[in-house]
């Protein structure tokens, strides 16, 4: 375990602003009834940065941190809200016919949104099984993880897209690093993450989870982009401040 920030390395405070006990070990931990007198849940101590405010756990990733998981399908009015926000997206900074980086892309259900509001979409997702599955539908996905250091990608993306995914990431820093790297000087990103402050104002405790390493707001989000090259455009709370 260690004490620095997952994003800017600086000191945590000394103590857990947050302990939640014997939750469970993984969102994605279900244990078979021979294990049930066995399994016992963790500690989830949760951290503040002293320097850039960043929430965080202070623990290893679940050990399939690095794949997109997830038991909804993109349909009905998820789909279109999705469209539109894309739509919107393509149109406002000029991306249509251009080429966007989907960053944990799962099998791939976002990037025939994307190309439908007229950009050239590519994922990036680090599940093999979740790449077959894709590629087999027809969609343009690449196998790895956004943290590797050679990946089978473009460097000119003039944009990127993320849902969701860089909560799990132990190393925000790296991640966003990689992503300036597989991007054109003067690309768009569009990125989501859960609302830290409406998880606390509404005591959605439960939504604290091994799977989340970061606790993003407004302000981390974007200090976490703004100091690794970017520069935040617009930010807003969606999905009933979910996000």
């Amino acid at each position: 375990m260690t004490l620095e920030c997952r994003l800017c390395n600086g000191q945590l405070l000394g103590k857990p602003i947050l302990i939640l006990n014997s939750m469970p070990r993984a969102a994605q931990f279900f244990p078979e009834e021979e294990d049930f007198d066995s399994d016992h849940g963790i500690d989830l101590k949760v951290y503040q940065c002293r320097d850039c405010g960043l929430v965080q756990l202070c623990q290893e990733p679940v050990p399939y941190h690095k794949e997109v998981i997830t038991a909804a399908t993109l349909s009905g009015s998820a789909r279109q809200f999705r469209l539109q926000e894309m739509l919107a997206f393509v149109n406002n900074y000029s991306l249509s016919g251009k080429s966007i980086l989907e960053v944990g892309a799962g099998k791939g259900e976002m990037l025939e949104v994307i190309e439908e509001a007229g950009a050239v979409a590519t994922g990036l997702e680090a599940s093999e099984a979740s790449v077959s599955e894709g590629i087999a539908a027809g969609r343009n996905l690449v196998m790895g993880y956004v943290g590797d250091q050679e990946l089978g990608l473009l460097h000119d993306y003039s944009g990127f897209v993320s849902f969701n995914y860089l909560e799990h990431v132990p190393d925000p820093c790296q991640a966003i690093r990689r992503i300036f790297d597989y991007t054109s000087n003067d690309a768009v990103g569009l990125v989501t993450v859960p609302n830290l402050e409406f998880l606390l104002e509404e005591k959605c405790y439960y939504e604290f989870v091994a799977d989340h390493l970061s606790y993003f707001t407004e302000k981390t989000l974007a200090t976490a982009f703004d100091t690794l090259g970017f520069e935040t455009i617009e930010s807003k709370l969606i999905n009933n401040r979910n996000d």
